[in-house]
């Protein structure tokens, strides 16, 4: 008998454990994300924080991504719900920075994507070809040729449809 094993591209998300927690759970969610024992991670904030403040800085940084991704996602809610369609752009500009600094450029491609097809199609005219092209460069540069590949799918998405996405991916 064979066995057929199927292969996913699941989408790992670097996210704090609720679980694995010393202080934050910043630790225990590197440590799920890299596969890797948890204390390697304490163990190397804790000299860095005695070589100078560096492990304190990056454990706050990681705290304040999460706590963005929980307010855009309100302020995502609230535009949808008032059907402000800048509001809703601004969120789903915010919602792909978020998704390239935790390593997703397909979600990252998809949002910003959908913001530039909408742009495109009505003039939002929340930004300037030359911001939103100076955008495009940075997610790229940070996510690579998935976001590029996403960017495209998602210029045929709706803002409202986008949004739902987001939504659905937190």
């Amino acid at each position: 008998m064979t066995e057929h094993i199927t292969h996913t591209n699941a989408v790992r998300r670097l996210e704090r454990s609720s679980s694995d927690k010393m202080l934050t759970g910043v630790c225990g969610g590197l440590g799920r994300y890299f596969d890797l024992n948890p204390t390697v991670f304490r163990v190397g904030f804790v000299v860095l924080t005695l070589l100078g403040g560096a492990g304190a800085d990056c454990e706050m940084e990681l705290n304040r991504l999460d706590e963005a991704e929980r307010y855009i996602r309100q302020a995502t809610l609230l535009a949808l719900e008032l059907g402000a369609r800048t509001d809703i752009a601004t969120s789903l500009d915010i919602r792909a920075r978020i998704a390239a600094a935790r390593d997703d450029p397909r979600s990252a491609g998809l949002f910003f994507g959908a913001v530039l097809g909408e742009s495109e199609r009505s003039r939002l005219g929340q930004w300037e070809a030359s911001e939103r092209d100076a955008t495009v460069e940075q997610l790229s540069a940070v996510a690579g040729p998935e976001f590029d590949r996403a960017l495209e799918e998602g210029k045929v998405l709706t803002l409202e449809a986008a949004a739902e996405l987001a939504m659905r991916e937190t």
